[in-house]
């Protein structure tokens, strides 16, 4: 017997209703990881773009010598600031860095082949960073902006644990709804299984099929009609029983009032063989009739 039908009903449904949460929840997460990482880059790689485009603007022909701007700190006041979130320099044609953000964009690497995106290394680190190179406008100067992937990843992750993070929590919430809906809709097939358990053979009673879903609703009228069937029969077999044993009870009061005769004979031959004759033939009636009698009822209890 495979192991589901071992298991009970509401049983079986939970486990549906769990592997299809399951499967749906694994699908939904999937889709918006694609969707919020393809947003975030998006909306990152415009922030570099226009943090290039700004730097650009600047009148870069007043860098003489290489400098960088002030440190700055990474908690300030009213917020929080992560270092890889952004990072830029500003290098010379021939690869000489001439600015940078005093953070990790001192460790920018010159790598320059053509103006866009590209992916590449900080200096002595294993990380993967977005970079995206500009031209100034007069061709002096390159300008790289920077930004960790990992950083990108971390912010689609919290995007979309703060999305799906309240589905886990109305999870169980769900299946505590799902049992008390399948204890309330079962209760009526409970109540049937009683009262087919304790009815009597001999109850006439049709069984009660209010509060029974609809598709156990034909089990019952079926279980009603075979109730009817086996009372009819029951009530024909009384009928037949009864006339058998009548038919049955004539031959045996002749036999009894043959045998009398026969023994109030004394010497009278004539009237002893009389009733031996009479006699003889209630008793081939009697047999004849036993005969019928289990003909007709042997059939209707074996077959």
């Amino acid at each position: 017997m495979k192991l589901t039908q071992r298991l009970s009903l509401r049983v079986r449904l939970t486990l549906i209703f769990l592997i299809l949460v399951s499967i749906t929840w694994a699908i939904s997460s999937f889709v918006a990881w694609r969707k919020t990482t393809d947003n975030v880059d998006e909306l990152f790689d415009t922030q570099l773009m226009l943090f290039a485009r700004r730097l650009s603007t600047l009148d870069l022909n007043e860098i003489n010598a290489p400098q960088r701007m002030a440190h700055t700190p990474k908690k300030l006041k009213h917020g929080h600031i992560d270092d890889d979130a952004l990072a830029f320099a500003i290098f010379s044609t021939d690869g000489k860095m001439l600015l940078h953000d005093g953070d990790n964009g001192q460790d920018i690497p010159y790598r320059y082949r053509r103006e866009g995106f590209d992916n590449g290394y900080l200096k002595d680190d294993n990380d993967l960073w977005r970079f995206l190179w500009l031209n100034s406008a007069d061709g002096k100067y390159r300008i790289v902006v920077g930004q960790e992937w990992d950083y990108r990843e971390d912010m689609a992750l919290a995007i979309v644990a703060a999305q799906l993070t309240p589905w886990l929590i109305a999870l169980p919430l769900m299946l505590l709804i799902l049992l008390l809906l399948l204890h309330r809709e079962l209760r009526p097939l409970k109540k049937l299984a009683q009262a087919l358990r304790f009815r009597s053979p001999e109850s006439e009673t049709l069984l009660d099929g209010k509060g029974v879903p609809s598709e156990v609703r034909p089990l019952v009228e079926a279980l009603n009609q075979l109730f009817s069937r086996i009372h009819s029969m029951m009530v024909r077999e009384r009928r037949f029983t009864s006339d058998a044993a009548h038919e049955l009870r004539s031959p045996l009061a002749a036999l009894k009032v043959q045998t009398e005769v026969a023994q109030l004979s004394g010497d009278d031959p004539l009237s002893r063989d009389k009733a031996l004759t009479q006699l003889h033939v209630g008793d081939r009636s009697r047999h004849a009739a036993g005969r019928s009698a289990t003909d007709v009822i042997a059939p209707r209890f074996t077959g």
